[in-house]
């Protein structure tokens, strides 16, 4: 059986902070693993939830071997929300809530 030893992976940061700071990115068993490329898709996410998910990758990519060949990429930095703006877009959506 062929082991892995490159992976890449898009992952949408958003709706990580809603986790309640439990982030598995699950790669444990993958000890072949020589090469890791991680694209956050960063559109519409505040920053934090951006950092929270390069953190878990960061320690995950550690934890699994110190040989691994870790690149973390952002797609779409430019769309990471503003406090302000995620405040905004927060009291927005709480409106359409209201009877």
């Amino acid at each position: 059986m062929a082991m892995l030893e490159k992976l890449r992976v898009p992952f949408n940061a958003h709706g990580v902070c809603s986790l309640h700071g439990v982030l598995d990115f699950g790669i444990q068993q993958l000890s072949s693993l020589k090469h890791l490329q991680v694209e956050i898709v960063c559109h519409g996410v505040r920053l934090k939830e951006v950092k929270a998910l390069e953190e878990a990758v960061k320690n995950a990519a550690t934890d699994l071997s110190d040989e691994l060949s870790l690149e973390v990429r952002r797609w779409d930095e430019e769309e990471i929300l503003k406090e302000a703006e995620h405040k905004l877009a927060e009291e927005e959506f709480d409106t359409y809530l209201e009877p």
